[in-house]
């Protein structure tokens, strides 16, 4: 069959054709009565689908005309209308010469069965001219209906406007409430036709300046990012990829770093004609990503450093013991013994760089006491007014009732000396250095805006400077190891490499603020201490040095420093036993274990045996034997806590020879 479907939508005449169509039939369109009734005049048509609200000519005034006019009164005619419709239409559109009545959306094998069981009558059917009083009723209700259907539609599409109200509302109060920036484009207007309140929280922009001026946009990004940037959007914006991150500029001077991404919006006929995208503040991420890629780097130079420090140490307990041997024997000249004594002090100055490196790598045991560091700061002032020169006036702003904190104390006044000679170093002229104690606390909306801080309460020093400030391209660089932008002999670049160990270790962090011509401000952050929190260590008198005559059996893989041990304790009466590594030690073990009643071993030994391990197999076959380790570490990296109480003590290398002695006979005398 040709079937004449006439619906004033385009997309329901679409719908109409593809499902007719699938069921084997041809179709022709209108869209109104006014088209469909011009067809009829050149087409022949076997059935008429109609709707019924239509401009220019409705479906029942279509319906009226095909029903008088006899050319045409026989065509099946099949009303198709929305779901809109009263329950009395039907009836009224049967009365008016419709064949049946379906509502939207029908598929096409119903509407095709429909127009099938109406050809019989349709056969029959002759036209129907109607007389004066039947065409005025038919008009009255004709006009009631119409009305009718005009006032429900005008009343859905008012529901369906109080909907997209809705809906633009909650649109509008999501896009409010997210921190996210979305924002739409308009390709050929290059114009911005929407961008969401976030752009204002970010960009610390108007979204009225960007309509006005979307150029402002890329005016924000920073110079350093700006030219990558719109060739990225120039390429890739329009294919899909573009996915960029670039730091922004804003009004009062601070800097965000911002992710942007856009898609293409094409039309029907697939061509794009807008962009949309999303932008998102990714500040506080590329911080966490920048600590964490310093943290690595400091992680592997200090496993550098650390490993350094150790085997340095064992090299200077060498030299620091065979020059005290020299030294006590009193048969040296003043001028050997002069050169002696150097020979010391440049190996305590030496140890003193190892206890640098190992507190920058975390391998330095820290010693907390109970600490004012009103008190500290007052003694530690006398000596920096002799550190930093007459050039330079210290100002010290004590906050009362400061809190005590659970610190070092040697390492606290190492960070002042470390800051004070940065301060004097960058005020070659002269300046001012104050260092001021405050009571802070941290709240939890204040630590996660801060790096490394966390909410609670804290003591916060602060050393200021007038000098010449931190260029911005070094102030990222400063904590790291080995940097220094001081002339060549004139540092080490572990100054503040060992500022940032030590607040690490004390569970704390440091914040530094600086401008070029504006001095340089650290702060740094130590929790203040609990009452449950350790007290001050009381001080022990050194005890008398005593040699002995019993057994020991030494296991030390450096053989200078092994045989330095070994010639220290036989001066002092000891029968000494040597091995290089644990499996030698224990071959030793196995020939005199009756008489060793002390074994003295290094931490970390070749031949795969530890320090620890070798202790813990001889002490199972001889419980009664006494261990001391010994180590370029800490006790604390040795990884276990070494109790004085079951015979086990730990010897911190660099070591005197008195330390050494003293140690050996107060373990040997410990009963237990």
């Amino acid at each position: 069959m040709k079937i004449l479907f006439v619906d004033d939508h385009p997309t329901n005449r679409k719908l109409g054709r593809a499902l007719l169509e699938a069921e084997g039939h041809v179709v022709v369109e209108a869209a109104d009565g006014v088209e469909a009734l011009a067809l009829l005049e050149g087409e022949k048509i076997d059935a008429i689908v109609s709707d019924i609200l239509m401009p220019n000519l409705d479906g029942y005034r279509l319906c009226r005309a095909i029903r008088t006019d006899g050319r045409f009164c026989q065509l099946p005619f099949i009303f198709h209308t929305a779901t809109y419709t009263s329950p009395g239409d039907e009836k009224f559109s049967l009365e008016l010469g419709a064949d049946r009545f379906l509502k939207k959306p029908a598929t096409g094998t119903r509407i095709i069965a429909a127009i099938q069981e109406a050809v019989p009558a349709a056969k029959l059917r002759q036209p129907r001219p109607r007389t004066a009083p039947e065409e005025l009723d038919l008009m009255r209700q004709y006009s009631e209906r119409l009305v009718a259907k005009l006032e429900q539609k005008n009343l859905e599409l008012e529901r369906r406007t109080e909907g997209l109200d809705e809906s633009e509302n909650r649109f509008r109060q999501l896009a409010e409430s997210i921190t996210e920036v979305f924002w739409l484009a308009d390709v050929v207007k290059s114009q911005m036709i929407y961008i969401s309140p976030g752009y204002e929280k970010i960009w610390g922009r108007s979204c009225e300046s960007l309509y006005s001026n979307p150029a402002t946009w890329a005016d924000s990004i920073t110079s350093e990012d700006r030219a990558r940037v719109l060739e990225a959007v120039r390429t890739k914006q329009e294919a899909g990829t573009y996915d960029e991150i670039y730091r922004i500029a804003r009004p009062d001077g601070s800097r965000r770093w911002v992710r942007d991404r856009a898609f293409p919006v094409r039309n029907a006929a697939g061509q794009i004609y807008r962009i949309a995208g999303i932008a998102q503040d990714v500040t506080e991420q590329r911080s966490l990503e920048e600590q964490f890629r310093q943290a690595q780097k400091m992680e592997a130079v200090g496993q550098l450093a650390g490993g350094v420090a150790h085997d340095f140490n064992n090299i200077l307990t060498v030299i620091l013991g065979y020059a005290q041997m020299l030294l006590a024997e009193n048969q040296t000249s003043p001028d050997s013994a002069e050169a002696l004594t150097q020979i010391l002090q440049a190996a305590e100055r030496a140890s003193k760089l190892t206890r640098q490196l190992l507190t920058f790598s975390r391998k330095q045991e820290i010693r907390p006491c109970r600490l004012d560091l009103n008190e500290l700061v007052g003694d530690v002032g006398k000596m920096l007014r002799r550190l930093i020169g007459e050039h330079i006036t210290l100002q010290v702003n004590h906050a009362p009732n400061l809190p005590q904190v659970l610190a070092d104390a040697g390492m606290v006044e190492q960070v002042l000396l470390n800051l004070a000679v940065n301060a004097r170093d960058a005020m070659p002229e002269g300046g001012q250095l104050m260092v001021t104690t405050e009571t802070i606390r941290i709240d939890e909306a204040v630590a996660r805006q801060i790096p490394d801080a966390r909410a609670g309460d804290f003591v916060r020093l602060r050393v200021q400077d007038t000098g010449m400030g931190i260029p911005p391209e070094v102030l990222p660089h400063i904590f790291e190891p080995f940097f220094t932008t001081k002339d060549q002999g004139k540092g080490t670049g572990l100054g503040l490499a060992t500022v940032y160990g030590i607040v690490q270790l004390h569970h704390g962090w440091i914040e530094v603020h600086s401008n070029l011509g504006e001095g340089a401000g650290f702060n740094i952050y130590l929790p203040a201490a609990r009452p449950a929190d350790l007290v001050a260590p009381v001080e022990k008198s050194a005890p008398q040095i005593r040699g002995g005559t019993e057994t020991i059996l030494l296991v030390e893989d450096e053989e200078a420093l092994r045989g330095l041990a070994a010639v220290v304790l036989q001066r002092h009466g000891y029968r000494v036993l040597e091995a290089a590594s644990g499996p030698a030690a224990v071959e030793v073990w196995k020939e005199h274990s009756p008489a060793i009643e002390l074994l003295i071993t290094d931490l970390v030994m070749p031949g795969g045996m530890s320090g620890i391990v070798l202790a813990e197999k001889l002490t199972a076959a001889k419980p009664s034997l006494k261990v001391i380790y010994s180590s370029g570490y800490s006790a604390e990296v040795s990884g276990r806590i070494l109790d004085s109480k079951d015979g086990k003590r730990f010897l911190q290398k660099p070591y005197r020879r008195d330390d050494l002695i003293r140690l050996v006979r107060e373990v040997l005398d410990h009963r237990g």
